[in-house]
């Protein structure tokens, strides 16, 4: 097929020429006439490349450079290797995603460790400092204005508890008067027995000023004698400060220094 433009109202044609076909009985010519093509517009052109498949694959191999061409098969074999990186990522999101929840649960299990360590360690420096400010149990009763007379063990608490009437007290509240850190036996000026209760601690907190008072309140409850609260510790929560500003409770201050080894 031999195309020939041609100049006609400033437009130009294709003109068909005749077509060697080949039969089977040996080599034949025949001829097809066809109608010559004019191209007027652009439209003219758009409409000729889309009945003609193969002029329209010429077309855009002129048109079109060599990296254009072959950018849609650049493009599929792009598309397969970003949808295996997609699948590939999606695996590592999912792995990530896991071993993000294990890390919280060993940080959670690392802070539960870290907290029963802090208790361990506040029991520890408590009954260490129980021990130590126990045996200085009369330099308390000289602070508060007292004198020292002796320590009641756990034996005369109990025997207290047995001969005095405890109707309307828990059992709970009976076992840890009992266990009271420090209760001490001294007098005033006058000589008027009174009894102090001590609870100790490396940082008083509120739950040791509440056993204090209340131990104090027991003992004056089965002595029929006065008694007075007080705390030893090396510091204090704040929100303890207001009890002990007021002289509810006394604060027997342990210095650090009291603590060390001899």
């Amino acid at each position: 097929m031999i195309i020939r433009p041609y100049r006609r109202r400033k437009s130009f044609g294709i003109m068909h020429c005749p077509i060697a076909r080949h039969s089977k009985n040996g080599t034949m010519w025949e001829e097809e006439n066809r109608a010559m093509t004019t191209i007027d517009d652009i439209q003219d052109l758009f409409r000729l490349l889309a009945a003609n498949p193969e002029y329209r694959e010429e077309m855009r191999r002129y048109v079109l450079t060599e990296e254009l061409l072959n950018l849609p098969a650049r493009f599929n074999r792009f598309e397969e290797r970003f949808d295996s990186f997609v699948e590939e990522q999606r695996r590592i999101n999912g792995e990530t995603r896991q071993n993000i929840g294990e890390l919280r649960q060993n940080i959670g299990e690392l802070r539960q460790d870290i907290g029963e360590l802090r208790q361990d360690v506040s029991q520890i420096k408590g009954g260490y400092a129980r021990d130590r400010t126990i045996s200085r149990g009369p330099l308390i009763a000289i602070r508060m204005g007292f004198k020292y007379v002796r320590t009641l063990t756990v034996s005369d608490l109990a025997f207290m508890v047995q001969d005095a009437d405890t109707s309307g007290i828990a059992s709970r509240e009976i076992d840890s008067f009992i266990d009271a850190d420090l209760v001490m036996e001294t007098t005033d000026q006058d000589g008027q027995t009174v009894y102090i209760a001590v609870e100790i601690s490396y940082t008083a907190n509120r739950q040791d000023t509440r056993r204090a008072v209340r131990n104090a309140e027991l003992l004056s409850r089965f002595t029929g004698q006065p008694a007075r609260p007080a705390i030893a510790s090396v510091r204090n929560d704040p929100e303890i400060a207001d009890r002990i500003a007021s002289g509810e409770v006394h604060w027997h201050a342990i210095r650090e220094r009291d603590l060390e080894p001899t």
